[in-house]
């Protein structure tokens, strides 16, 4: 069942005895089960003294009503003093009401939190107090005209908004902070007209969806370009407030050199050089490094014959044809050529080629994957830079052996820059899970292998190794790497 409060919305006047002053009284039904209501809001009431008219003749009808639905004897009305909830007026019985008798409450002040009930609130909530406002993740400040919440002509007032639906902005003419995090800006991210005046205002984190259940921050989207003689970078972010830095390095686990770009913050060629870059935003005088947006890129050289090519970063393929689409069969293959990647799994290839009538199948390509292109028409040699973004995770691979084989096909993980021999490698692995490591040598198509001799306790044909590139491995028993 539905509950049904009864309320007016008169204010104070300098004649209290004004009867004739706006005096409604509004039926608020809400619903317990979905705690939403559907109301006329007044959220600025809570900031100055109200003054409550006590059975005004013209609502008896309503009054009467109440009664009758609840069959009590006596009605009360009750406040919210603090954290008590206190009886705060008795009426009754009811042959006894007297109209145009009036009850003063005391706006709020500074330390008050005011707990918002759920629905969509159509006026401009006026704050003049250091208060906390919480939407508890179910109102919607939504005025019909001007911003969601304003402070305007007020020295120093610090107060907090959370867990609202802010669908028109803040605007803070004060001298103080409107602390904002935590709410919904009607957009997945907000947009620079959402504020507005000489004050600050924290917006960070946000909730980028309606429903408040993921937070964002300002993380920039960035991307390199590298033609073979230098780097470009760009970067967006549309993060309002914000200003960016620029930090590069040849070590993706540490990108904190600090990088030039020409025309300052205007994404644009990179003056500095590196295989990695990073961007961070800084809002309010906050530079959140924890966020920044991470790209780099990848230059390998294909030949004739069959080519490793290891998905190390988000390149902004995610299958054969979007990885065609995106470099071109035209750029870089010509026809007759296979896309292969190792199944783990069935310990055998998936493969897919194209000829002059196109391709004869697709797989799924994620970063992780390994693949191998097989071009028996490339003559020479041919250079591509493989721009991406970097993986909020490094990776990890499953090994595992089966009844027939043991072949697994993996690459050196981005963040593994100590790792720069195959015995390191096989050290790290572990000699009880592995002992035979091999890469791929696309100049002459060849492999080179790197064995351990545990008779000897040494390893043999050891080779170099860089982080990015792939290789072969015999597992002696099912393990992840690196764990």
């Amino acid at each position: 069942d539905n509950t049904y409060f009864f309320f007016s919305s008169q204010r104070k006047t300098d004649d209290p005895t004004d009867g004739q002053q706006s005096g409604d009284i509004y039926c608020l039904p809400f619903d317990w089960d979905s705690m939403n209501a559907h109301h006329f809001n007044f959220i600025s009431t809570a900031f100055s003294e109200v003054r409550v008219r006590r059975y005004m003749p013209t609502i008896r009808t309503s009054v009467d009503h109440l009664y009758a639905l609840y069959n009590e004897d006596h009605l009360f009305n009750w406040v919210v003093d603090g954290d008590n909830m206190t009886t705060a007026i008795t009426y009754g019985p009811f042959s006894a009401y007297v109209h145009n008798t009036f009850f003063t409450f005391a706006g709020a002040v500074d330390t008050d939190r005011l707990e918002l009930m759920g629905g969509v609130y159509t006026e401009n909530v006026a704050v003049d107090a250091d208060v906390t406002i919480d939407g508890n993740k179910v109102a919607e400040i939504n005025p019909v005209t001007g911003y969601s919440f304003e402070l305007n002509n007020v020295d120093n007032t610090n107060c907090t908004i959370e867990e609202c639906m802010i669908m028109d902005g803040i605007q803070n003419n004060g001298s103080g902070t409107v602390t904002a995090a935590y709410n919904y800006w009607g957009e997945d991210i907000p947009t620079d007209d959402m504020f507005s005046g000489t004050g600050t205002i924290l917006y960070i984190p946000w909730y980028s969806d309606e429903n408040m259940t993921t937070l964002a921050y300002p993380t920039p989207d960035v991307t390199v370009s590298y033609d073979g003689s230098e780097p470009t970078i760009s970067w967006t972010g549309n993060y309002p407030g914000a200003s960016y830095t620029v930090y590069g390095s040849d070590d993706p686990t540490n990108i904190s050199n600090s990088v030039d770009v020409a025309n300052g913050q205007v994404p644009t060629l990179v003056v500095d050089y590196y295989q990695y870059y990073a961007v961070t935003a800084t809002v309010s005088e906050i530079e959140y490094t924890n966020y920044a947006g991470k790209a780099g890129y990848t230059p390998v050289t294909y030949y004739h014959g069959y080519n490793y090519l290891p998905v190390s970063m988000d390149y902004g393929f995610t299958d054969v044809l979007t990885f065609a689409t995106l470099y071109g069969t035209g750029n870089i293959f010509a026809d007759h050529f296979t896309v292969n990647k190792w199944d783990v799994a069935t310990q055998g290839w998936i493969s897919v080629g194209y000829t002059p009538e196109g391709w004869d199948g697709n797989f799924a390509i994620s970063v992780g994957d390994v693949l191998i292109i097989n071009d028996t028409n490339l003559s020479g040699s041919n250079s591509v830079n493989y721009s991406g973004t970097l993986p909020s995770e490094w990776a990890t691979f499953d090994l595992v052996t089966t009844s027939t084989t043991d072949l697994n096909l993996i690459y050196l993980p981005l963040n593994e820059t100590s790792l720069t021999s195959l015995s390191l490698v096989g050290s790290d692995i572990g000699l009880d899970n592995c002992n035979t490591l091999s890469i791929w040598d696309a100049s002459i198509q060849q492999w080179s292998s790197a064995t351990y001799l545990s008779g000897w306790q040494i390893w043999i044909n050891d080779g170099s190794i860089s982080t990015g590139q792939a290789i072969m491995l015999g597992a002696l028993q099912n393990f992840d790497w690196p764990d």
